[in-house]
């Protein structure tokens, strides 16, 4: 799993630098949300739990840590489209925003039980 969330991690951060190369290039800065947050949530906490799970072995065993990448990572789709559309003011950003914030919730309570198993030992 830390491979899987360090690849991810790497993408993330691709993706929120193009997104910042477009907005300055094009003096539009309307979808900044959605570059700090894909950044911060996707490149810095991906890699940090890649680095985690480096760090305890026994973690990516666990079935915990196979359902924590994709429930993070769908969740923070979610949010980003959420974002996007919110700025836009369109009427669907409420849903988007709101289970992708309750995604990343379970995904990162899901790692902070894992954290918490592994580490009791």
């Amino acid at each position: 799993m830390s491979k899987f969330f360090i690849r991810i991690a790497v993408l993330w951060m691709l993706a929120g630098i193009l997104l910042g190369i477009y907005m300055g290039i094009s003096h539009q800065h309307l979808d900044k949300q959605v570059h700090v947050h894909g950044l911060l949530l996707g490149w810095v906490s991906c890699a940090l739990f890649g680095l985690v799970h480096f760090a305890w072995p026994q973690l990516q065993t666990m079935l915990t840590a196979r359902v924590h990448f994709w429930l993070h990572n769908l969740g923070l789709v979610a949010l980003l489209v959420g974002l996007f559309m919110e700025r836009r003011e369109l009427a669907l950003a409420g849903p988007f925003l709101g289970s992708g914030s309750i995604t990343l919730a379970i995904a990162t309570a899901l790692f902070g039980w894992s954290i918490w198993r592994v580490t009791a030992k």
